[in-house]
């Protein structure tokens, strides 16, 4: 859980700061629902002349007015390019119950996480683990 809270104040941070490329590092790896929704949240506040403090852990930030606007205005004008890649790589093991994969990509990068799609049966999912074949992933 402090994970999950560690990243979603990291991300709203990112969208408030002043410096562009510390945003832009920072939405290299979103989705577009991340994006989506993040927007609606500072477009609310900033609509509504809001601001926010958030405290999390040792971490702790502001967003006065202007860095409201600016990231509503970021979320608004910013966009995720989505396409398709092939990844050649070793899946590591399934979680059947949690309907969740790991894949390594043969290239090195970092190991890839993400749910198996809910129409595979959970009870054909174990048979995927120890298998050590290598896969092509499509993202």
């Amino acid at each position: 859980m402090k994970l999950a809270v560690d990243q979603a104040t990291g991300l709203l941070d990112a969208f408030g700061e002043p410096d562009e490329e510390g945003f832009q590092a920072a939405i290299e790896r979103i989705d577009d629902r991340i994006l989506a929704t993040a927007g609606a949240f500072f477009e609310h506040m900033n609509a509504n002349g809001a601001t926010i403090k958030v405290v999390s852990g040792g971490h702790e930030f502001s967003f006065g007015a202007e860095a409201i606007a600016r990231a509503a205005e970021r979320a608004r004008v910013t966009s995720v390019d989505e396409g398709e890649d092939l990844i050649l790589g070793r899946l590591s093991g399934v979680l059947p119950d949690a309907h969740q994969f790991e894949f390594v990509p043969a290239d090195g990068r970092t190991a890839i996480r993400g749910k198996v799609d809910p129409s595979w049966p959970t009870e054909q999912l174990p048979d995927l683990n120890n298998n050590g074949s290598e896969l092509m992933l499509k993202p």
